[in-house]
C-alpha cells in the first residue's frame, strides 16, 4: 500500500486475484494495524535517537494521507533512516524531529525552513542544477556568471570522491578545495553586486551563508550533497 501507493481495496484485490490469498479491504486494514503495532517500539526507539546523531541528511516530499495533502520527512543517519509523515512542511516540524538536543550538522537543500537549525550543509548537487539553469538562460551576463561558477563547482566533486573512498584525508580535501572555495566566493560576490535581478538574490543568499556550502570540510561523515535523503524519499 505504501510503496506502490495502492488503496486497501486494490491491495486486497491483488492478494486475492494474483496470489490466491483470500483478502478484503477490512482485512488489509487489520493487517496494517497489526504490523504498525509490531513495529512501533522499534520505530519510537530509532526516532528518539535522531537528535543524538552527529549529522543527518534531511529531505521532504509531498505525499497524501487519505484525501489530504501531507509531507514525508526523511531523516538519514549513518546506520538507520527514520520516516515521518506530517501535515506540514513548516520549520516547526524540525523541532519535533530534532528537539533541542541536536547540535551538529543537517545536510539539506536550501529551503528556508531548515535555516533555523543554524548548522547546515547545503547540497552541492542542487546548487549545480541551479548553476546549469543560469548557463542555459538567455541573458549573456547570467550565463557568463553561471559558467564562471560552474568551473570551481566541478572541482568540489573530484577530490571529494577521493576523500570518500579513503584515498585522501579530510584535511587534504580542505587544502585542495581552498582555491575553489575562494573562487566561488569571488563569483558570488560579483553576482550579488551585479544589479541583475536574476543574479542578485541567489548570489547574495549563497554568499551571506557561504559557510553552509563548506561544512563538509570540517565535519567527518558530512557529505556535500543530500543525495542519501533524497533517495530515501524516492525509495520509501
Amino acid at each position: 500500500m505504501a510503496y506502490f501507493r495502492q488503496s486497501k481495496r486494490r491491495t486486497a484485490l491483488f492478494l486475492e486475484s494474483l496470489l490466491g490469498q483470500p483478502c478484503w479491504a477490512a482485512l488489509a486494514v487489520k493487517m496494517q494495524h497489526q504490523v504498525t503495532d509490531a513495529l512501533r517500539p522499534t520505530y519510537d526507539a530509532l526516532a528518539a535517537r535522531v537528535p543524538t546523531q552527529p549529522h543527518l541528511g534531511i529531505d521532504e516530499s509531498a505525499t497524501r494521507q487519505a484525501a489530504a495533502k501531507a509531507w514525508l520527512w526523511t531523516c538519514v543517519a549513518r546506520w538507520f533512516t527514520v520516516f515521518a509523515i506530517r501535515p506540514t512542511r513548516e520549520a516547526t516540524l524540525l523541532d519535533d524531529l530534532l528537539t533541542d538536543r541536536f547540535a551538529v550538522v543537517v545536510v539539506c537543500d536550501r529551503a528556508k525552513m531548515y535555516w533555523p537549525v543554524g548548522r547546515l550543509q547545503w547540497c552541492w548537487a542542487h546548487l549545480r542544477r541551479d548553476i546549469r539553469a543560469l548557463i542555459d538562460g538567455d541573458d549573456p551576463q547570467v550565463a557568463r556568471l553561471g559558467r564562471d561558477l560552474m568551473r570551481p563547482t566541478r572541482e568540489v566533486f573530484r577530490p571529494w570522491s577521493r576523500c570518500r573512498d579513503g584515498t585522501i584525508t579530510r584535511a587534504d580535501l580542505k587544502r585542495m578545495l581552498e582555491p575553489a572555495r575562494r573562487a566561488v566566493g569571488r563569483v558570488l560576490l560579483r553576482g550579488a553586486s551585479s544589479g541583475n535581478p536574476r543574479l542578485v538574490g541567489m548570489c547574495r543568499e549563497l554568499h551571506d551563508h557561504r559557510d553552509w556550502l563548506w561544512a563538509f570540510l570540517d565535519h567527518d561523515g558530512v557529505e556535500p550533497t543530500n543525495n542519501a535523503s533524497e533517495r530515501g524519499c524516492v525509495t520509501r
